[in-house]
C-alpha cells in the first residue's frame, strides 16, 4: 500500500488548512503533506552557535525526547543573502527535515536539491522521494522569493 496522508490546502491568505470531503479528512496517496509540514509547517530548534539567545531558537518542545527531530531550520535563512552558501545551507536544512521519512520506514530514500534564480531572487527546493512501493515522487517548493 502506498503512503497515505491527509491533504492540506493553502488558503488565499497563505495559511494551510486541513481539507474535508464528505465529512472526513481528504486523503492523498503521496508525500505532499509530510513534505509541507516538515519544510514549512514546523521549525527545528537552532543550536547555540546558530542563535545565541535561547528565547529566539524556536523549535518544538516535543523534539526534546524524540529520537528523530522534526521540522526544518529554513527559518534561519529568512534574512540571509542569496549566496551559494545560503543555497547549500537550505539544501542541508531541507534534507535534515525530511530524513525522518527514511528513519521511520516510510520511504526508501529522500534527496533534495536547491536552486537559486537570480532573475527573480528566489530559492527553490526539489524533493525526490523513492517510496518502498510505487513510483518515485518529485515535488518542487518555493522556499522564498524577492530576497535582495
Amino acid at each position: 500500500m502506498a503512503y497515505q496522508d491527509v491533504s492540506l490546502t493553502q488558503t488565499d491568505n497563505g495559511y494551510y488548512d486541513l481539507s474535508i470531503t464528505d465529512g472526513d479528512f481528504t486523503k492523498v496517496e503521496n508525500f505532499t503533506t509530510a513534505i509541507q509540514l516538515s519544510l514549512i509547517g514546523s521549525d527545528r530548534r537552532a543550536s547555540v552557535t546558530e542563535e545565541p539567545l535561547p528565547q529566539l531558537r524556536r523549535g518544538w518542545i516535543g523534539n526534546q525526547y524524540q529520537p528523530v527531530e522534526y521540522g526544518s531550520k529554513i527559518w534561519l535563512l529568512t534574512q540571509a543573502r542569496l549566496t551559494n552558501e545560503t543555497v547549500n545551507r537550505a539544501r542541508t536544512y531541507c534534507q535534515q527535515a525530511l530524513d525522518w521519512l527514511v528513519s521511520y520506514g516510510y520511504a526508501h530514500a529522500v534527496s533534495v536539491t536547491t536552486e537559486r534564480d537570480l532573475k527573480y531572487n528566489s530559492l527553490t527546493a526539489k524533493v525526490k522521494i523513492q517510496p518502498f512501493e510505487g513510483i518515485t515522487e518529485t515535488h518542487t517548493y518555493l522556499l522564498w522569493m524577492n530576497t535582495p
